[in-house]
């Protein structure tokens, strides 16, 4: 049984170009599941993931996640000042202790790199060259008309890495140093990372099924009893969110958001957000949740434009306290002519 979970499974997902996602949603029900369980399961995990390339860790009050430029970089929890930044292309996978795997640039196609940064400093402590089929271009950056999605997941002493890879070229133009014909290009794999004898990471191709990522929305046993409309839980499986819609003269319609806690229901806060649900999670009064970019007119007459981000609020008064620009999962630049 695949276990849904982002405390466990971290992921990145790069959804590039116009291009349709592969169908990860998982919605049948699994008794594994139930919402006592799995909120008391989750209740002393203290690293997770907070959606695309971001990594919240309450043990030692950070944020790990890739900024607009695919650069590592470590945030404060309690008010999102910068600690580190890379130096180099470095977008988070996976966080392990105060190991912080990332894949870097990418040189050429069929080969990539992982990074094992100390997530302390941002120092990159070892890489390791990833070799996949020569018609795969991992590169952790968005770009036009290729997706790669990478899920990591601990198994045992490993870290095992799964990938997903889809491309279709442009056909008007090719990026270049890349080219193939124009047919639709689907392929996959992992990797399963583990130290060798001599201390060295290794990196060895592997045949494990493919695990799913996290899925969000609550169904059949899962739902909280007694709750209507759709259910979505926090990436800790400690928190369920009901959204409903209501007009806003901004963004044309808003959500309002109803935290309950999941073991007993109590209410814990209301928000209003512009979309009905993103990976977010609740830490000490203090909502953290990763929205898209978003452009919208301002009162004066002029516009404002966000790019995607981690926004901090508090649950009290519902005050945003910061805001952190990451990584975008998809490409959002000038398509090729």
């Amino acid at each position: 049984m695949i276990k849904r979970t982002y405390a466990q499974l971290g992921m990145v997902c790069l959804l590039l170009g116009a291009m349709p996602p592969f169908s990860t949603h998982l919605a049948a029900a699994s008794s594994e599941n139930n919402s006592t369980n799995a909120a008391q399961e989750k209740s002393e995990i203290t690293v997770f993931s907070l959606g695309n390339n971001a990594f919240v860790d309450s043990a030692n009050a950070r944020i790990l996640s890739a900024n607009a430029a695919g650069k590592a970089s470590a945030h404060a929890l309690v008010d999102g000042k910068l600690l580190w930044q890379s130096n180099e292309i470095s977008v988070p996978v996976y966080l392990q202790n105060d190991v912080l795997y990332a894949i870097g640039a990418v040189q050429s196609p069929g080969v990539g790199q992982l990074l094992m940064l100390d997530a302390r400093s941002g120092a990159v402590k070892q890489r390791v060259n990833l070799r996949f089929p020569d018609k795969v271009f991992p590169n952790p950056v968005p770009g036009p008309a290729r997706q790669f999605e990478l899920f990591a997941k601990a198994q045992g002493s490993e870290v095992m890495l799964y990938w997903q890879y889809r491309s279709q070229a442009l056909k008007a133009a090719l990026e270049e140093g890349y080219e193939e014909d124009h047919e639709l290009l689907e392929l996959s794999g992992s990797f399963a990372i583990n130290s060798g004898a001599e201390g060295e990471v290794l990196a060895n191709p592997s045949d494990a099924e493919l695990v799913l990522p996290f899925a969000s929305e609550l169904f059949g046993d899962e739902r909280m009893p007694k709750q209507s409309g759709r259910q979505f839980q926090s990436v800790d499986s400690t928190v369920v969110s009901l959204s409903q819609a209501q007009a806003d003269n901004t963004f044309g319609t808003r959500y309002q958001w109803r935290l309950l806690q999941r073991t007993n229901a109590e209410e814990l806060g209301k928000l209003n957000l512009p979309v009905s649900s993103a990976p977010f999670a609740v830490i000490d009064a203090t909502v953290f949740v990763q929205l898209p970019a978003m452009a919208f007119a301002k009162a004066d007459g002029g516009g404002e434009r966000i790019g995607h981000h981690i926004q901090a609020i508090r649950l009290s008064d519902q005050k945003p306290l910061f805001r952190i620009i990451v990584l975008a999962p998809r490409y959002q630049g000038p398509m090729p002519p």
